[in-house]
């Protein structure tokens, strides 16, 4: 599969460094997951037709939002506000960038970066961004993840998770139908067994952080143009 940077088509190595050094800037304002405040950009340290180029690219991927700023003052010139609308794309975005650069001595590490499993699930629609990958789950899928988001990280038992599925198979045995249910779901989030667990205890949700779809929704004033 190819690495983010490919998948948006980053080429250039000037233009690789500028929005590297873009998304740093950005995510080093803000205060975990759960933070979606919009962040104010200078273009006083960048070439500006980098940074317009750097941010055209990010929001054509849908990795961010911007506004253009005309600041009321000399003291206090800002270029752009920034909304992150994919913040696992934009860390691992990162993390391939700065691995890219990475000075000739350290050229023997081969192993490239891989970001933690994170999604931002809600509830009520089924809509996620299960690391980076938008999802809208429906119907036993959204009954089956509803109760191992909620009870994340935590275990949700056997015999709730087969009053879940509420199936009239009596051709099947409860195991059979955990089984198949979970299978379809991690095919359905692109996930492995590992990520979405089935086990003797019940299922569950493992080393996934978890976050209401909110928290990665921009600021109003980002929706209504």
């Amino acid at each position: 599969m190819d690495y983010i940077y490919q998948e948006i088509g980053l080429k250039d190595d000037t233009l690789k460094i500028t929005v590297n050094n873009l998304a740093l800037e950005v995510l080093g304002e803000l205060h975990g997951y759960a933070d979606n405040r919009s962040i104010n950009i200078s273009s006083e340290s960048y070439d500006k037709h980098e940074l317009s180029r750097a941010i055209k690219l990010l929001r054509q991927n849908k990795i961010i939002l911007y506004k253009e700023l005309n600041s009321p003052s000399i003291y206090n010139i800002f270029d752009y506000s920034i909304a992150i609308t994919n913040r696992y794309k934009l860390e691992l975005l990162s993390a391939e960038l700065t691995w890219l650069e990475r000075p000739e001595e350290e050229y023997d590490d081969n192993t490239a970066p891989f970001a933690d499993y994170v999604v931002y699930y809600d509830i009520n629609t089924g809509e996620m961004l299960f690391n980076g990958v938008h999802k809208r789950l429906k119907k036993t899928n959204k009954a089956l993840f509803d109760a191992l988001f909620l009870a994340s990280p935590n275990y949700v038992d056997r015999r709730k998770l087969l009053s879940i599925l509420s199936t009239t198979k009596k051709d099947k045995s409860s195991k059979i139908i955990l089984n198949e249910a979970f299978t379809n779901l991690r095919k359905i989030c692109g996930v492995k067994r590992r990520v979405i667990q089935l086990r003797g205890e019940g299922g569950r949700l493992q080393n996934v952080e978890t976050y209401p779809l909110s928290t990665q929704t921009p600021p109003p004033s980002f929706l209504t143009d």
